[in-house]
């Protein structure tokens, strides 16, 4: 439920999703003109699904919502360039308003289906038409797409086939937070943030990356692209799902349906650093409203897409202490459960093998500790300072159950652990594994020097990693632990985010995550002015719709504080050994870094800067 600031400011919140919704849908329609109605041309007939989860939308009745949303769908099928409302039961009525509800629905099914995948939401242009009975009515709609006719077919076959793989990997006698979860890793994991999207030059670019498409084009996308995508995805398996929006918050997000409730997913705000497949948090899954308002989504003006208010929706929070919410790397489907990887709570770089087992009647599940691992991953050039946390990435394919050591790949198979893989020496100048993954016969791993930084993906053949039966690893190192079965209510997470830090190898300090707050929407403002129609029923007027656009708003980039040469986040040891190199003439040191370290602030870098940064460091 909203808290009690969100329902003082209803009227605020209602008038700002408007704005949003414009601003989302409408965006980039400066002087499109609405088409004469003889231009407009029925389609072709194409199966529609049910449409009632969108109620009414704006003005229009949930009569006239539902057979909108047909109709678009049915041109999108057929790659239409414009679709006929004129059979509608009820006529559409001109106004500002049902020209906004109608690309609210538009959007709504682009967003939502398959046959959306390559739709262009951010404008349309109207037909009018007018009769005695009926008055001026619209009478229709132009589609548009992201690419050109010619390449349409091959473009649209590529992408939904992308969509229908990844569908066809659900499991099928998964529950529906299952299938949830596993959707949820495989965006996280295969997709990144879009971090360039206020730099591109045309629509083609804007528009693909708040697309699925953009997804599979390159690779990211912003929040946009991330719920569409997994709503698509959802739909697909079975589990509905619309997304919310707040133009507070610049953002967007998945309301989830499972059984009679909804909860809320933030795939993209989960995709905690999109340097490192595989590391993965789950503070926005399966939430309750009041979780989501207490964790970094309060805002006042949170609604469906449809235009309905998020707290007219069911939503739930009996999950918001669900299994998966004390591990930061993926959760693998395993043997007929989940197994995640979780830190020991005294010795944090321990990392502890649960194999769960989900419940869906009554949310709970059972764990098992299989496996553990104790490894440090060391801060890169100085071996006595380590990350606080365990890093381990697994993955799991038939039996095999793949994980990743700082600088090595493991294999637990039959209650024994298989050496696999050490990193070779060219591999090693990159780093430690931060992130894995496993697909096609392959695995891809992610090298880098910290657990923020960028990093380099290097692929090995799985059939260069299959565990030899003969050879089992027995290092101290990693010990397989007396298989105990516990019975839980759901696990309870830790919402705090802080900034990695280091610690000496030989303390004991508290955990750290790191935790990215990325993603914003493109948002656009539209208004709509109409000129009535005078004649008869093949006659019609034309009406300008103006817009302006707004640029997304990316969360600020971390300030870097002096002393901090790496640029990781942490003034520590491993600042003060660049810098010496430096001094030396070992390395060199950009402009950035130089401000950074100028600490004796007389304009040079020199040897009283390193004897400032020694003592930020002791004293710390």
């Amino acid at each position: 439920m909203r808290n009690e600031k969100s329902k003082k400011n209803s009227d605020t919140s209602r008038k700002a999703s408007k704005r949003i919704r414009r601003r989302l849908i409408a965006g980039a329609a400066a002087g499109a003109m609405l088409l004469m109605q003889s231009g407009i041309l029925p389609v072709r007939a194409a199966q529609t699904p049910d449409f009632s989860v969108l109620g009414a939308v704006g003005t229009l009745t949930a009569q006239q919502t539902q057979e909108a949303a047909a109709i678009i769908y049915k041109g999108l099928a057929a790659h239409a360039d414009e679709v006929d409302f004129s059979g509608m039961t009820t006529k559409v009525a001109v106004s500002n308003d049902t020209f906004q509800d109608l690309l609210t629905v538009y959007a709504t099914v682009i967003d939502g289906w398959d046959v959306g995948l390559l739709g262009y939401k951010r404008s349309a242009n109207f037909g009018l038409a007018s009769s005695r009975r009926s008055g001026t009515y619209v009478s229709g709609m132009t589609l548009t797409y992201i690419v050109d006719d010619a390449d349409y077919d091959a473009e649209y076959a590529r992408t939904a086939a992308a969509v229908d793989a990844i569908a066809e990997t659900v499991d099928p006698s998964w529950s529906d937070v299952e299938k949830a979860l596993y959707l949820h890793e495989y965006l996280a994991i295969h997709f990144d943030y879009d971090h360039d999207y206020d730099s591109y030059a045309d629509d083609f670019e804007t528009e693909s990356c708040h697309s699925p498409y953009g997804l599979f084009l390159r690779g990211k996308g912003v929040c946009e692209a991330y719920t569409s995508l997994y709503g698509i995805l959802l739909r697909k398996v079975g589990i509905e799902s619309l997304p919310v929006l707040s133009l507070t918050l610049g953002h967007t997000w998945n309301l989830v349906n499972i059984g009679d409730s909804w909860y809320h997913v933030d795939v993209t705000w989960d995709d905690a650093n999109d340097a490192h497949a595989g590391y993965i948090g789950h503070s926005y899954f399966m939430k309750s409203s009041a979780y989501m308002t207490a964790h970094s989504h309060e805002a006042s003006d949170w609604e469906m897409i449809t235009g309905a208010a998020v707290d007219e929706a069911a939503v739930a929070s009996d999950l918001d202490e669900g299994f998966w919410c004390d591990t930061h790397s993926t959760i693998t489907p395993y043997q007929g459960g989940w197994v995640a990887i979780e830190a020991d709570e005294s010795h944090k770089t321990t990392g502890w093998f649960r194999h769960y087992l989900y419940d869906a009647a009554t949310g709970t599940a059972t764990s098992t500790d299989i496996h553990s691992l104790d490894a440090t991953w060391y801060v890169s050039g100085d071996p006595a300072h380590y990350y606080v946390g365990t890093y381990i990435v697994p993955s799991a394919v038939g039996e095999v159950l793949y994980y990743t050591a700082p600088q090595s790949i493991y294999a637990y198979v039959g209650g024994e652990v298989y050496w696999l893989y050490d990193l070779t020496d060219e591999q090693k100048a990159y780093g430690d594994i931060y992130g894995m993954y496993t697909e096609d016969g392959m695995m891809y791993i992610d090298i880098s020097p910290s657990p923020t930084a960028a990093s380099t993906r290097f692929s090995i053949p799985l059939t260069d990693l299959r565990p030899n039966v003969t050879d089992v690893e027995t290092t101290t190192e990693m010990t397989t632990t007396t298989e105990a079965t516990t019975t839980t209510t759901e696990a309870t997470t830790s919402t705090t985010e802080a900034t990695t830090t280091t610690t000496e190898a030989t303390t004991t300090t508290t955990e750290a995550t790191t935790s990215t707050t990325e993603a914003t929407t493109s948002t656009t403002e539209a208004t709509t002015s109409t000129t009535e129609a005078t004649t008869s029923t093949t006659e019609a007027t034309t009406t300008t719709t103006e817009a302006t656009t707004e640029s997304p708003t990316e969360p600020p980039a971390p300030v870097l504080e002096d002393g901090d040469f790496d640029g990781d986040g942490i003034i520590g040891v491993t600042d003060v050994i660049w810098l010496t190199r430096c001094l030396h003439g070992i390395s060199p040191i950009s402009a950035e870094q130089a401000d950074r370290m100028d600490l004796y602030t007389d304009g040079s870098i020199d040897v009283f800067d390193l004897a400032m940064l020694k003592r930020i460091v002791v004293g710390r």
